[in-house]
């Protein structure tokens, strides 16, 4: 039994929250984990009513390979992005398999065969891959647009003018607040500097 993404929606929708606010120490939430792992890893379809009527000893199997898949996952956790996931809204994993599969790769290893810790690489790669085809488009737009434009009021030098990107602007923010902290971090140093004698 493989805890994957498929698992993982299903036991999102039954408890109506994302993965990251799952509560393993919750009976409730391990035991929806468990049925949700069951059922997305087999050819029958079965109720969590259905479930909740099995032998305990079956059930703690299948948790202890939860638990055990889990283990394997952790060692992939880089510490520095764990805090800056604690900072940003928890994501549903469905969404984000749904978002992998509507970009092109196969549903089946995304739902099926994808481990849990590989999603970030994914991801990042389709979001790379959807920028520059974005920036592309936009450079065609610029290149049939510029003939028809007035550019000697300089309005329109770079496809940027024509159309600006949301992390286009969050890098020019990050640029410019760098740009202030060494700029900040030079003025501090002249300030604690000796002043030069005659």
């Amino acid at each position: 039994m493989k805890l994957n993404l498929q698992s993982i929606r299903i036991a999102e929708r039954l408890l109506n929250k994302p993965f990251g606010e799952f509560d393993l120490s919750s009976d409730k939430d391990s035991d929806i984990l468990i049925y949700s792992a069951m059922v997305a890893n087999s050819d029958e379809v079965f109720t969590y009513e259905t479930y909740q009527r099995l032998p305990n000893k079956i059930k703690g199997k299948a948790l202890k390979q939860i638990f055990t898949q889990l283990s394997f996952m952790n060692q992939f956790n880089d510490e520095d992005e764990g805090k800056t996931l604690k900072e940003t809204k928890p994501v549903y994993i469905g969404e984000v398999a749904a978002n992998l599969i509507l970009a092109g790769m196969d549903a089946h290893y995304v739902l099926y065969d994808m481990y849990l810790f590989e999603l970030r690489d994914y991801f990042k790669a389709v979001e790379t891959k959807i920028k520059n085809k974005l920036e592309n488009d936009r450079l065609w737009a610029y290149f049939i647009v510029l003939p028809h434009v007035d550019t000697r009021g300089g309005k329109m030098k770079s496809p940027r003018d024509l159309l600006t990107f949301a992390w286009e602007l969050e890098e020019e923010k990050e640029k410019k607040e760098k740009e202030f902290k060494i700029a900040e971090a030079k003025f501090w140093e002249f300030m604690k500097s000796e002043p030069l004698k005659n």
